[in-house]
């Protein structure tokens, strides 16, 4: 649902005037915020949501502190002007006076039916009198609800484990795709894993906890089929996980790889595509210290794989935490789709700062200056990204931390789509190459449930926040709303071409070296019986050809044998019924991954 409110507000068209920032939230001295994640809001209000855990750091042993879930709502400028803005932390108990809840974890989100938020955080307890690691009285998770407002309108605790010296984690949250509030989460719990389903007022739906040794990092319900997908890490590996949306039930557990022998294979992040051309799910990841973002169909196959790191500076690490994405239109209506994703950038000769770069619909690198990185002097790290596309406010937001030990807190940029904020940032290009997203191996392991506990709010604080930068119009700055043709980078795989020149493209036009695949003619007519693909290759190759509307609904397909040089491929189209509209042709194969908009009149 969420996602096709994007596709629509995409196509709306330009962007008024919109608001730049950078802006730190849960800054000391006595306050920090850790785990932090994010998205923008658009249902109870437009703006930010921020949240993780919090943290009171002025207490003598340092950690002995309260500990609770951060949750924030700032407006479409990043500040706190209105009734449905707030900046709150809240602290659990157990009811009986001599346990507090120390939450280690926790991540918010935005119901989409307009009522406000919700938080789920991981905790264990113990006796505040004693070192963290001294006493531990089990571990669970806690779960509020929240009105617009930030207040707490209910409050459900769970009862993971009663297991000595374990601490749980929460590292993914989802709403239910059918928009009604409920609520699917995942995390850890020492050795094992779990995930479980509630209703929006906390209501246990189901809650199950798997005997494998894995670390979940994110959770989301298929709108295709009917099942929940869990992504993370297994040994070295990544992983792709479904379970019964109804039961929590294991269906498959499979064990993934990149195919280059890395010693690192993993996954953070799993979302729905927002590009009505490629339907599906997209990743992010991490290969030995390189970002790693996979495109999937509707059913998890992969459609492309890629591997990225910065083209200019020597890096130890860049990581791919979370992927959004965003619809450009070009002047003949046809249009091109845009990933961005978010992580840690640790180059050789600086601490971590963090980023967002920006990839094709195809996995392609858009250079120059595809890579932003965002540096407040500290050690950054982004964790969640978000577009605005709504016509107000358009831009990218990156929800970060900034650490400076023991202070930590929340970091949030928000910039236009070329990655321009108006401080603390420098661009620099992005290199990549294609790998694999392979099942290795599956795994079936057993699971058991877990229910309910009372916990109940100790306390309500508020925190600090800090503006560092603020513009409603950077001269820089670019939203790009009507597409232009991308410099092509030396070594790198120029982006699909959807230009109005190739349109003109003459059949008997021999292509030059690199050049894009054309499709002639473009536009065609409803009845038009067959169109050619004119591709130039380097290499021989055999390619699947297929054609989908903005639904993904598929018309064509048919395989080809490329030979090295220029070729005129034709696809009988006489039996497709294909109305008139925007279609995609995909060629896909051994070293060639193209997609050509085809009209039709």
């Amino acid at each position: 649902m969420k996602k096709l409110l994007l596709i629509a507000l995409a196509l709306m068209g330009i962007s008024a005037q919109a608001q730049y920032f950078q802006h730190e939230y849960g800054n000391g001295p006595a306050i920090g915020t850790v785990n932090v994640h994010g998205q923008n809001t658009r249902y109870a209000a437009t703006g930010h949501l921020i949240g993780g855990h919090f943290i009171d750091i002025s207490s003598t042993p340092l950690y002995l502190g309260s500990l609770g879930i951060f949750a924030a709502h700032a407006d479409d400028d990043g500040r706190f002007v209105n009734t449905t803005d707030f900046n709150n932390h809240y602290v659990f108990n157990d009811g009986s006076g001599t346990y507090t809840l120390r939450i280690t974890s926790a991540q918010v989100i935005e119901f989409e039916d307009g009522s406000g938020y919700g938080a789920v955080g991981a905790f264990h307890r113990w006796q505040n009198i004693f070192y963290p690691s001294a006493q531990i009285f089990g571990q669970g998770i806690a779960y509020i609800r929240l009105d617009a407002s930030g207040n707490v309108i209910s409050i459900q605790g769970y009862q993971l484990s009663s297991v000595i010296g374990t601490v749980p984690f929460v590292t993914g949250l989802r709403e239910s795709e059918a928009g009604n509030g409920d609520l699917f989460a995942t995390g850890t719990n020492g050795d094992d894993m779990w995930a479980m389903k509630i209703d929006q007022n906390g209501g246990l739906l189901w809650g199950s906890i798997y005997d494998v040794a894995a670390t979940p990092n994110d959770i989301i319900e298929s709108p295709y089929t009917s099942t929940v997908i869990i992504v993370g890490q297994h040994s070295n590996n990544a992983f792709w996980m479904e379970v019964n949306p109804g039961t929590g039930a294991l269906n498959s557990f499979d064990v993934k790889s990149s195919g280059t022998g890395a010693s690192l294979d993993r996954l953070f992040s799993i979302d729905i595509s927002a590009d009505p051309a490629m339907p599906g799910f997209v990743l992010g990841g991490e290969i030995d210290g390189r970002a790693w973002v996979v495109k999937t169909s509707q059913t998890g196959l992969t459609q492309w794989s890629g591997q990225y790191w910065s083209g200019t500076t020597p890096a130890k690490y860049l990581r791919g935490h979370d992927v959004a994405g965003r619809l450009k239109v070009f002047d003949d209506c046809a249009t091109e789709f845009e990933y961005f994703v978010t992580g840690p950038f640790w180059s050789t000769t600086s601490d971590g700062n963090a980023i967002v770069f920006k990839i094709d619909r195809s996995g392609n690198p858009i250079n120059p200056n595809g890579l932003f990185v965002y540096d407040y002097g500290y050690e950054e790290t982004g964790n969640s990204v978000d577009v605005n596309t709504s016509g107000t406010g358009d831009g990218v937001t990156m929800y970060a931390i900034k650490e400076d030990d023991p202070l930590r807190e929340a970091y949030v940029v928000k910039a236009y789509f070329n990655g321009v904020s108006g401080c603390n940032e420098y661009f620099e290009d992005l290199d990549m190459n294609w790998v694999q997203f392979s099942t290795i191996s599956s795994i079936v392991f057993g699971q058991s449930s877990f229910g309910t506990t009372g916990i109940y709010i100790d306390h309500i604080g508020s925190n600090p926040d800090n503006e560092l930068c603020h513009a409603t119009v950077i001269g820089t700055g670019s939203n790009d709303y009507k597409a232009q043709k991308q410099p092509r980078k030396r070594g790198l795989k120029a982006t699909p071409s959807t230009e109005k020149q190739d349109k003109m493209v003459q059949p008997n036009e021999i292509l030059d070296k690199g050049a894009e695949p054309v499709i002639i003619p473009n536009p065609a007519e409803q009845n038009t019986k067959a169109v050619e693909v004119k591709i130039m290759t380097e290499t021989s190759a055999k390619v699947d050809v297929t054609i989908y509307d903005m639904l993904g609904r598929e018309y064509y397909n048919n395989s080809f044998a490329l030979a090295k040089g220029n070729n005129r491929l034709t696809l009988d189209i006489s039996a497709t019924n294909m109305v008139a509209g925007m279609y995609t042709v995909k060629v896909r194969g051994e070293g060639v991954n193209k997609n050509i908009t085809l009209m039709v009149k």
